[in-house]
């Protein structure tokens, strides 16, 4: 699963351009950098690898954040499928991380805190505590980490918990 630098530039260009659409509002174009770049991955590498787990965990970021905008507009039909589908997203994602990468994957948290802001958006409550707190036992330093605290805090507190939550 060795890939070149070109391989890994090219793939890291898609993925910022993305995050430039979704903070413009531009979910179908961030989507369509998402399939545009897994497409390409497929066709550089045979099996799959934890960097299309990485595209069906940023396909679950835009998913999400366009979930917000619709429910923002008041449009829960559509927030609710949106959601549904983020979801599936991270969920396939999980799975081949720790499929491919096992237990101690440093992408492991980042996928649990995705996982966990789509289950407190959904209401899902007591799903969400626990991928909150994975995210927080696997997640990165930094802002990462704390986001998942953030996240882990937010869980608690919407569970009636909120004296357990880590500062």
């Amino acid at each position: 699963l060795k890939q070149t630098k070109m391989e890994r530039y090219a793939g890291g260009v898609l993925c910022a351009r993305m995050q430039l659409h979704i903070t413009k509002g531009l979910y179908d174009a961030a989507l369509e950098d998402i399939s545009v770049a897994e497409g390409k991955l497929k066709e550089l590498v045979s099996s799959e690898g934890p960097d299309i787990g990485m595209c069906w965990l940023q396909r679950s970021k835009a998913l999400y954040a366009k979930a917000e905008e619709s429910g923002a507009a008041e449009n829960f039909e559509l927030q609710r499928q949106l959601l549904a589908e983020a979801l599936s997203e991270a969920n396939r994602a999980l799975e081949l991380l720790h499929r491919i990468c096992g237990d101690m994957s440093r992408r492991l948290g980042e996928a649990y805190l995705q996982k966990a802001r789509i289950l407190l958006l959904k209401g899902a409550l007591p799903a969400a505590e626990p991928a909150a707190s994975e995210a927080v036992h696997r997640g990165k330093s930094g802002s990462e980490l704390a986001h998942a605290h953030e996240v882990h805090a937010q869980a608690l507190d919407r569970i009636g918990r909120d004296g357990d939550a880590r500062t």
